[in-house]
């Protein structure tokens, strides 16, 4: 998409204008679906690895496997929903987009409501990790005997962390506008391709003014408001545990200190790829969306960059964990040493 298409065009103009934006959104619905279709094989693969290290190979991680156990689960169902059942496609800087994939082509749902499960899987995968930090900062306190959460402050924590996700899922079910609203946020703010946006199959469109749009306003607002005091919580949080962890260092055995300190380091890496593969891409989606340069670059580098999360989540988790990089390095050894068995006992039945 151009920034011409905001202009008055004659018809002529007009007709090749939307040539051009069909063309623009053919290459970046196959571009996408080649990035989905690569990161959808590889995270099958990988995050089935996870699960498996995680049931075979926890080594001495006590109940924080449980945790890690269903943080995978989540993360393998929305990469197998977001690129084979969803396979989203943006078109910013429109706020909006559409679907392509076998929930559309099969089922005809609007890409609206198959958003609602997609924002419900990225903030329970957050809620996992949240909830993992609490458990594992009130272990420390509990040793430190310092620092504890009261019990009531930490049932509402838990609760609201858990809360928190199915609320914003259901307040974005009825951020959509209306068609009256749709029909006035395209009339006024893309009227030169409005012809070009009804032709496209289960759009969804929304717009920050409050005026045209009330519920995603405030819906946006919330989320940024949220996500900073989840920030605040985790700054805290992090910090007492760095202060706690060096604090009792010399007063527990060192096998003790390093379950602790390599759960929590698990815990900063995941927060760290959540950021880069999550906010990042959307941060410089919202400035390209202010600036309404063309974004179609852009719209492959995100849908590309959050199609890899749950791979690179499950490969900090395999290098952050002990028991888990040990199972890895000793696959080659074990594969050596089964062909060197069957080598011999082939020598032995032919002797």
């Amino acid at each position: 998409m151009r920034r011409l298409i905001y202009g008055n065009f004659s018809t002529k103009n007009q007709y090749l204008n939307l040539q051009m934006l069909n063309s623009s959104r053919e290459s970046v619905e196959l571009s996408i679906r080649i990035f989905m279709g690569t990161s959808g094989t590889i995270s099958l693969f990988v995050n089935c690895f996870g699960i498996y290290l995680i049931c075979y190979h926890h080594g001495m991680m006590d109940d924080y496997r449980f945790y890690l156990l269903y943080f995978q689960i989540v993360l393998l169902v929305f990469d197998i929903y977001f690129s084979i059942l969803m396979v989203p496609i943006p078109l910013f800087p429109i706020i909006g987009g559409y679907s392509v994939g076998f929930l559309t082509k099969f089922f005809d749902i609007p890409t609206h409501f198959q958003m609602i499960f997609t924002l419900w899987c990225v903030g329970n995968t957050n809620t996992c990790i949240f909830i993992s930090l609490l458990k594992r900062h009130q272990v420390v306190a509990a040793l430190e005997q310092k620092n504890m959460i009261p019990s009531r402050m930490l049932r509402i924590s838990k609760y609201s962390s858990n809360l928190l996700p199915i609320i914003g899922t259901i307040a974005y079910a009825f951020s959509e506008p209306d068609d009256v609203q749709k029909k006035i946020i395209i009339d006024e703010k893309y009227s030169s391709i409005s012809t070009w946006l009804s032709e496209i199959p289960g759009i969804a469109i929304y717009d920050i003014d409050i005026s045209r749009n009330p519920a995603f306003f405030f819906l946006t607002f919330g989320i940024m408001f949220g996500t900073l005091m989840l920030s605040a919580c985790y700054t805290i949080l992090y910090g007492q545990l760095y202060v706690m962890l060096k604090s009792i260092k010399s007063k527990i055995s060192n096998k003790t200190f390093k379950k602790h300190s390599v759960a929590v380091v698990s815990t900063v890496m995941q927060n760290l790829v959540f950021v880069l593969f999550f906010l990042f891409p959307i941060f410089l989606l919202a400035i390209v969306i202010y600036s309404g340069k063309d974004a179609s670059a852009a719209c492959i580098i995100m849908v590309g960059v959050i199609s890899f999360h749950s791979s690179v989540n499950t490969l900090v988790m395999c290098f952050t964990f002990p028991a888990f990089r040990h199972a890895i390095l000793s696959v080659p050894f074990r594969l050596c040493n089964n062909q060197s068995r069957s080598v011999s006992w082939k020598c032995a039945l032919e002797n």
